[in-house]
């Protein structure tokens, strides 16, 4: 009886051991912060896929009255089709431990080891161009992004959101 005992419990150690092999588990720590982000924003035409110069794009405050928005920034994309806004102080949330294959929500890739959520609900867009016109109501929370890590001096994090919008007809 003793050694069926001994028997079962070391059958039970290996299986837990096993386990703990095949199924690793991951440590994920979520940290909030506040740090100065660079919105890249490539603003592409929906059917070719094509870059759009000279579009231009107003951030406006998120205010429930819009009388009371307040412009707070434009720019205008170059002949690739991009615009570039730093925002200091913006408000993120770390997600450590992850891998590049998990999908975070909203995020379309992300570094390995650390994903980072960057606040979109801080402005709306405007968005104009020669001859087109936004597939959407234009709120920064509607696009995902890929999460494209710091820059080589570590002072900016980078964000880059697609925009498409289509030919006016």
């Amino acid at each position: 009886m003793r050694r069926r005992i001994l028997i079962l419990v070391g059958l039970a150690i290996l299986i837990a051991l096993g386990v703990q092999l095949l199924f690793p588990r991951v440590e994920r720590v979520y940290a909030l912060g506040r740090r100065t982000a660079e919105y890249t924003l490539v603003i592409r035409d929906a059917e070719t896929k094509q870059p759009i110069s000279g579009a231009t794009i107003k951030f406006w405050d998120e205010r429930f009255q819009p009388e009371q928005q307040k412009q707070l920034a434009e720019v205008v994309t170059n002949a690739q089709g991009i615009a570039i806004f730093v925002r200091e102080n913006q408000s993120v949330e770390d997600v450590i431990g992850i891998s590049g294959s998990q999908k975070l929500q909203g995020v379309r890739k992300h570094p390995d080891g650390v994903g980072t959520f960057v606040d979109r609900y801080w402005c709306t867009l405007e968005l104009t161009a020669n001859g087109y016109v936004p597939l959407q109501y234009d709120s920064l929370a509607n696009y995902e992004y890929d999460d494209n890590g710091y820059d080589k001096a570590a002072k900016l994090h980078r964000f880059e959101f697609v925009i498409e919008m289509s030919r006016k007809r």
